[in-house]
């Protein structure tokens, strides 16, 4: 029998890329050549997000046993590059008076960079800023030679920006802000012009944050050539002044996401915007509070169909499940009038301790004012009391009187379509949890609760804004 140690290299490295963890570090412990073909498949996706120590042992490894051309895929991650998490959530990572341990791995990382020539996608979230401060060799190691499909720098500010301005060449871009309120702004934004331009060409999606350079904005001048960019995503910019300004569409999308994902110069007229969310097939929004940003608001979708005043209002027989009804109850409305081709729903709320039990009365209640839209599969209902799902030494339980199986059952009925509910509440005993809902035919449709690997498998078939 022929050993897989034996195949070709070509067939035996592909061999190798279908294999799990467990399976490759097995396999690399049976022989030099199992280590040599196990390694290389090992490293082709990195994500780091531990400690500096993860990252240091890391770069060792790949430049003792020259793995760095065989690395196609790196990802690190804030928490990989600071040693201790942040104190106080509302103020972030913060750097240390000491920097020689960041210095210590950016220049390792560094050396890694600048062997990895087959990168394809390279992506530091929320780390950027410290990267090039700690290692000047990193932003000329990626305008040199950037990856090949996908750049993420995300966590800079101006001066990161200054220092990556002349990369040129590359095919999906994501650069997002240090700050949501960021002091320097108005020089970020002009680095991001730059930026742009050197790969006008060639940009297919296209990903900013809170500055939004002169090029993109509506009040300047018609965007040049975007011909190939079919993707483009702002984070933190209200929808509603673009639908008061340009009176042309310039390229749609079915990869949307509201308020994140617009067009390239959005839309003006009342038809194009029906238009444009008749066609939307993902929507995720953000309800958060007044006094952190004033720009993730569910009515940020409905402001613009007011204004424009060329939409009737929703069937009279779609009735308020309250009173006087919330953005929420208004938000379900419009999309069940408009978005008809909707398929991917996710809605994060953040709201103070005393309004969390109201808000799932909400949530639950109005789940039947979806009940037409008949292609809607995925749906995430995520409520916090504060920007981090993650319970921190600020985090206090609330009791909340109403059971996860309450909302769910009112989800299955009200919506018949529905395949998988994704519930994220961060209170009692709740939890983060995910649900089947399957069809009985001319019976009622039943739910069970799925592993969080089958959650999360279904939900990135579903939701098509993350770049493949």
């Amino acid at each position: 029998m022929v050993s897989l140690l034996d195949l070709d290299d070509d067939i035996s490295s592909t061999i190798f890329t279908l294999l799990n963890v467990y399976a490759l570090r097995a396999m690399a412990g049976t022989s030099r050549t199992g280590f040599q073909l196990a390694s290389r498949a090992l490293v082709r996706t990195v994500k780091l997000s531990r400690n500096p120590e993860q990252v240091v042992a890391f770069c060792e490894f790949c430049l003792k046993h020259h793995l760095c051309p065989h690395i196609i895929d790196f990802t690190l991650s804030q928490s990989a590059v600071y040693s201790q998490p942040p104190i106080d959530p509302t103020k972030g990572y913060q750097r240390d008076a000491d920097t020689a341990e960041s210095a210590l791995f950016a220049s390792a990382l560094a050396d890694v960079l600048d062997a990895a020539v087959n990168l394809a996608h390279l992506a530091f979230r929320n780390c950027t800023a410290v990267l090039i401060e700690s290692e000047p060799r990193i932003p000329s190691i990626i305008c040199r030679r950037p990856p090949t499909l996908s750049l993420m720098l995300s966590g800079a500010d101006a001066h990161s920006f200054q220092q990556v301005s002349s990369v040129s060449g590359l095919t999906h871009l994501k650069l997002h802000t240090l700050h949501i309120l960021n002091s320097d702004i108005n020089a970020t934004e002009e680095v991001l012009d730059s930026v742009l331009a050197n790969s006008i060409l060639s940009l297919e999606t296209l990903s900013l944050g809170h500055a939004i350079p002169a090029s993109l904005r509506l009040e300047g001048s018609p965007p040049r050539a975007w011909e190939r960019v079919y993707h483009f995503s702002m984070a933190g910019v209200s929808i509603s002044p673009k639908s008061r300004t340009h009176h042309q569409c310039r390229g749609q999308s079915s990869l949307f996401q509201w308020p994140k994902t617009t067009c390239i110069k959005l839309i003006a007229t009342p038809q194009a915007l029906e238009d444009f969310i008749h066609e939307m097939g993902h929507l995720s929004l953000y309800q958060r509070p007044q006094s952190v940003t004033r720009y993730y608001r569910f009515d940020s979708i409905t402001e613009p169909l007011v204004f424009h005043g060329g939409m009737p209002p929703p069937p009279g027989n779609v009735t308020d499940p309250v009173a006087s009804p919330p953005p929420l109850v208004t938000l379900f409305k419009t999309l069940s009038q408009w978005a008809s081709h909707l398929t991917y729903l996710s809605l994060d709320m953040g709201y103070s301790s005393q309004e969390v039990l109201q808000c799932l009365e909400y949530l639950k209640n109005s789940a039947p004012l979806l009940v037409s839209l008949s292609h809607l599969k995925y749906v995430k209902l995520s409520v916090m009391t504060w920007l981090r799902t993650v319970p921190g030494p600020w985090y206090v339980p609330v009791p909340v009187f109403m059971k996860p199986e309450e909302l769910l059952r009112a989800w299955v009925e009200g919506v018949p379509s529905l395949q998988y509910l994704e519930l994220n509440v961060l209170y009692d005993e709740w939890g983060h949890t995910w649900w089947r809902i399957e069809s009985q035919g001319n019976h009622p449709a039943t739910s069970r609760q799925v592993s969080k690997e089958e959650g999360l498998s279904a939900k990135s078939w579903f939701d098509l804004e993350e770049w493949k």
